[in-house]
């Protein structure tokens, strides 16, 4: 039996994830992303970005990674949540859903549905109210079913919708996922010992 191991996420794991990023957008965003978007993805031109923000220890970044034995299987994010500057596509500006955010919920496909989701949602979340936060809330591209299903089961409420644009095409549209209780959160996806 292999162990699954789930700990902090340094500066070294940038390559890693940068792999698995792309891997899990190729397999989650299909038909979901245009797909030139998809096949353009590098995870050597990401590293730089994920090793520079694992370094950056004034972020508020609470980062995990989980292991099988040597392999990255999953990697999950989050901090302050992230407020949306104007731009010449929107109307208007999106107001802060929470105090915190979700950044990125990643696994590999092949361990998905495993409660290795919860685990990394679990560790977020504590980090999170650590750090004082009430409530958390993300985004999840629209028509990922299997994402919504997840943030579904562990008592996430539908909020708003936007779009993301780029030359005045819609690239992709996200709709959020709000968690008002993160205490609730947290002790719901705990695992009691027995």
């Amino acid at each position: 039996m292999t162990i699954i191991n789930l700990r902090v996420a340094n500066p070294d794991d940038a390559k890693a994830i940068s792999r698995l990023k792309v891997l899990c957008w190729r397999d989650s965003y299909k038909g979901l992303m245009p797909d030139p978007a998809l096949d353009n993805l590098d995870a050597k031109a990401e590293e730089p970005h994920w090793r520079e923000w694992l370094s950056d220890e004034k972020s508020g970044l609470c980062a995990y990674v989980l292991h099988e034995g040597q392999n990255l299987i999953g990697y999950a994010l989050a901090g302050p949540f992230r407020s949306l500057e104007k731009s010449d596509d929107e109307v208007e500006p999106m107001p802060d859903l929470a105090d915190s955010e979700i950044y990125a919920i990643y696994l590999h496909p092949n361990h998905q549905r495993q409660g290795h989701g919860k685990m990394l949602v679990s560790a977020l979340t504590k980090d999170l109210i650590d750090h004082g936060y009430k409530d958390v809330a993300l985004w999840v591209v629209g028509g990922n079913m299997k994402a919504e299903s997840f943030y579904e089961r562990i008592g996430g409420q539908e909020g708003p919708k936007r779009v993301e644009r780029r030359s005045n095409k819609i690239v992709f549209r996200e709709k959020a996922y709000i968690w008002p209780d993160l205490r609730a959160l947290h002790a719901k996806l705990t695992v009691k010992p027995v």
